[in-house]
C-alpha cells in the first residue's frame, strides 16, 4: 500500500460551540495554517508519534474495527510510520480528528460510495479510540476538506460556495492556555439541568448562533456584525466559567466582536473585525487570519 502524502488539515467551529447541544445548528470549517501529515522515520518528532499510533492501533484492533487493513498498517509501522503534525493539542482544533482521518483514508477499506452520514458514524467510532465518545465531525472535516453545516436533525449540508471574503474578518485569538473539554461540557450539562436562567440564556444563544451562521453563509457582513456582537455579550454573561482568565473584559468591550470557538477554556477564540484594530488589542503572534 503506497503512503498518502496529502495534508490532513485542522478544524474550527465557527458557531454553534454548546448550542449544538441544545438542538441549534453548528458550522465548521477546515483551516490550512494547521496540519498533519504521514511521513516514515528519520524526523525527530516521530518517537512520541510512533508511541501514539501503537497504542491507537491496540484499540482499534481491541474493538475489532471492521475494514481496517491492519496488515498494511503494520507493514508500514515497520518502516516507522508517524504522524507529523502542528496542530496545536487542547485547543479544540481537532487534532485527534487530523489523526483519524488520516487513519480511516489511509486504513480504512470500502469508504468508497458513503454517505456523509455514514463517513461521519465511521470516523466516530475510529475517533473514539483517542478521547471515548465522538461525535466524528472534527474527521470529517479534515477528512473531506470543506466546510460543513450540521442542521438541527443532525444532516450534514457540505457548504461549496466560497467565503474567504466574509473569512477576511474573522481571526483566531491565541488564548495562549491548553484545556481539556470533558469538564467544560460536563459544566455546560449540569448548568442547562439545573438552571432554569440558565436553560433560557441558552435557547436565546440558540437562536443568535442559528441566526449567525445564516449570516455568515449569505456573507451578509452588517447582520453577522450585529448578531456576533449579541453572542459576545451574551456568552459574557451566561460563560463566564468558560472564558479563559483574563478574556472577559473583552466580551464586555462594544468595540470588540469575539466570542468562544470551541469548549472555551483556554485555546482560540473567535473575532470579528480588521486586523489593525485586534492587533492594537492583542499581540501580534495572537491574532491568527482565517486567511
Amino acid at each position: 500500500m503506497d503512503l498518502k502524502t496529502r495534508k490532513y488539515y485542522s478544524k474550527i467551529l465557527l458557531f454553534g460551540e454548546y448550542t449544538i447541544l441544545n438542538g441549534s445548528k453548528a458550522i465548521a470549517i477546515p483551516f490550512e495554517r494547521f496540519f498533519g501529515q504521514w511521513k516514515l522515520s528519520g524526523d525527530e518528532n516521530a518517537s512520541e508519534s510512533l508511541a501514539h499510533l501503537k497504542s491507537y492501533l491496540e484499540c482499534l484492533e481491541d474493538r475489532m474495527v471492521d475494514h481496517i487493513d491492519f496488515d498494511s498498517w503494520n507493514l508500514l509501522n515497520r518502516d516507522k510510520l508517524f504522524f507529523d503534525s502542528n496542530i496545536p493539542m487542547g485547543y479544540g482544533a481537532g487534532s485527534s480528528g487530523s489523526v483519524t482521518a488520516a487513519v480511516f483514508d489511509q486504513f480504512y477499506t470500502g469508504k468508497e460510495q458513503m454517505s456523509l452520514e455514514k463517513l461521519r458514524a465511521n470516523l466516530a467510532l475510529i475517533e473514539s479510540c483517542f478521547h471515548g465518545a465522538s461525535s466524528g465531525t472534527d474527521p470529517l472535516v479534515s477528512f473531506i476538506n470543506q466546510p460543513i453545516l450540521l442542521h438541527q436533525d443532525q444532516t450534514i449540508e457540505l457548504i461549496d460556495k466560497d467565503l474567504s471574503a466574509i473569512n477576511e474578518s474573522l481571526f483566531l485569538i491565541d488564548t495562549k492556555i491548553s484545556r481539556h473539554t470533558s469538564p467544560l461540557v460536563k459544566w455546560f450539562k449540569t448548568q442547562l439541568e439545573t438552571s432554569k436562567s440558565f436553560k433560557n440564556g441558552v435557547e436565546d444563544l440558540s437562536e443568535l448562533n442559528n441566526a449567525a451562521i445564516e449570516a455568515y453563509v449569505l456573507q451578509n457582513v452588517e447582520a453577522l456584525e450585529n448578531t456576533f456582537l449579541e453572542i459576545s455579550n451574551l456568552q459574557a454573561r451566561l460563560f463566564e466559567y468558560l472564558i479563559p482568565k483574563g478574556f472577559k473584559s473583552y466580551f464586555q468591550d462594544p468595540n470588540i466582536r469575539i466570542k468562544l470557538c470551541g469548549a472555551g477554556g483556554g485555546g482560540f477564540l473567535l473575532a470579528y473585525g480588521s486586523k489593525n484594530h485586534l492587533l492594537e488589542v492583542f499581540q501580534a503572534d495572537q491574532v491568527i487570519s482565517l486567511v
